[in-house]
């Protein structure tokens, strides 16, 4: 029974407090809301006060909504489709600055009537200022995260594989033997000319090899006694156990292959004696090569380089930059106007081919050690707040 004679005692101490206070205008205001539209409102309060609000539409139109919010983000007071709030009070339990906004829905504007009186607590916060201003507020939170740390170092033994060159298989293969005898017919000869035009003395050849060939060695003589002193070059050089492709090399061939890898050798083959036949030499493709022997008056279409006139003794090294894929033709011309010949073709086709191996080895690595840490990371944020001026 006492407490609630107490409690009767300070509700009319409090009554009678705001009682004795007259209500002090705080704003008296008519706006116009446009369609689709939200007006906002700020002032402050002091702790106590109660905030009285009125509201009226100038024509009796309903507004969407009506707000009266406590900053920051504490709703008082919301009413939906209000046209007229009379002396709404609203109790003010620590100084803050409030909010009053107003939502048009409609299309056409509004216009509204607002009156916001504040009744202090005490005739002392009479003159209390409603102003407001912006404040920088700061928050200070922390985010943990996780940090690895380098703690020391450890040396490893990898195992890894290389390839390297082991050896390298060389194999010949005897493209044309220095056995056959090919006639070079003169321009005087009219047995074998008559009718025929001036290509009689011409002579083609198609050389055929593999298509990894790297290497074609070719030995040209011109007559029998450039070919007798081949042979005899061939026999005086210690014949070579060499096997390429399917057969093994003949003499002549062999003697090709050693000069190949000897520099004194293929000088030897250079040096023989030779005919006084003179013979031109060109390497071209099958097209070219027809053409060029179907008349006596057309010219020949070489492949760069490999062209060669008025040789009797031709000894040479074609790389793989310089033949074609497959195949090639040598064509020959006897320049003789009475005197025909014979020519005797070696031809030799060498294939390098690099044989690896995966080798295995070990390398020293060294690879950081880490542990992982556990921290924390401050973070400082700031916000703009309306908040009540000094009242000092």
């Amino acid at each position: 029974m006492k407490r609630i004679i107490l409690t009767l005692l300070i509700l009319l101490t409090i009554f009678k407090s705001y009682a004795e206070v007259e209500p002090v205008d705080v704003a008296q205001l008519t706006i116009k809301i446009g369609g689709l539209s939200t007006e906002e409102l700020f002032y402050g309060f002091a702790e106590g006060d109660q905030i009285v609000f009125s509201f009226e539409e100038d024509r009796g139109k309903e507004l969407k909504e009506i707000e009266i919010i406590e900053l920051a983000g504490n709703s008082k007071f919301m009413d939906f489709k209000p046209s007229v709030i009379d002396s709404k009070k609203i109790q003010v339990h620590k100084e803050a600055v409030y909010k009053f906004r107003f939502y048009n829905s409609s299309i056409g504007k509004r216009v509204c009537r607002i009156k916001i009186q504040r009744i202090p607590k005490s005739a002392d916060l009479i003159p209390f200022n409603t102003n407001w201003k912006w404040e920088t507020q700061y928050d200070t939170t922390y985010v943990p995260y996780k940090e690895d740390s380098l703690i020391g170092y450890d040396t490893l033994n990898v195992p890894y594989t290389k390839k390297e060159l082991v050896r390298i298989d060389t194999s010949f293969h005897e493209i044309q033997s220095p056995e056959s005898e090919i006639w070079m017919y003169s321009r005087s000869n009219v047995k074998a000319c008559f009718g025929k035009s001036e290509s009689c003395t011409k002579q083609k050849l198609t050389l055929s090899y593999p298509n990894d060939t790297d290497f074609l060695l070719i030995w040209i003589g011109v007559g029998q006694e450039t070919r007798t002193a081949y042979n005899e070059l061939s026999k005086g050089i210690s014949k070579i156990a060499v096997k390429g492709g399917k057969a093994y090399l003949s003499g002549g061939s062999s003697l090709l292959v050693s000069a190949f890898t000897d520099k004194a050798i293929s000088n030897q083959i250079d040096n023989i004696p030779t005919s006084k036949n003179v013979i031109d030499m060109y390497f071209t493709n099958q097209e070219s090569a027809n053409y060029w022997y179907n008349d006596y008056d057309n010219n020949i279409q070489t492949y760069e380089g490999l062209s060669y006139k008025n040789r009797v003794v031709f000894n040479k090294t074609l790389n793989k930059s310089q033949i074609p894929k497959n195949e090639m033709v040598l064509c020959m011309k006897n320049n003789s106007y009475s005197v025909g010949t014979s020519v005797y073709i070696n031809v030799v086709a060498v294939n390098i081919n690099n044989i690896y191996e995966d080798k295995r080895y070990t390398r020293n690595e060294i690879k950081p050690r880490y542990v992982t840490i556990n921290k924390n990371r401050m973070v400082i944020s700031s916000t703009e707040m309306r908040v009540n001026v000094d009242n000092n």
